[in-house]
């Protein structure tokens, strides 16, 4: 999973706080069932830009999210829920 982010982007502040600081995605991350990558966009890394256009995206929050063996990855919703990793 690739969580673009930004310091700046208030949606994302919010998904940290009730999804990936939540206990149940730290251990689902530490149990090894979710990799768990941010790329930080608050400074408008150009990499970080093309990765974003790429999705057709402009901005922040972009979530993506493989599953096990799935080449493409599934954009998940700009407001996230604990329910959406089940």
């Amino acid at each position: 999973m690739v969580n673009f982010t930004a310091d700046w982007c208030l949606t994302c502040k919010v998904n940290e706080a009730v999804v990936f600081n939540s206990k149940f995605f730290k251990e689902t991350v530490s149990n090894g069932n979710i990799i768990y990558l941010v790329a930080d966009w608050t400074n408008y890394d150009p990499k970080i830009t093309e990765e974003l256009e790429k999705y057709k995206r402009g901005g922040v929050p972009l979530y993506l999210y493989w599953k096990k063996d799935s080449k493409n990855p599934r954009i998940l919703p700009a407001i996230l829920s604990k329910q959406i990793f089940n």
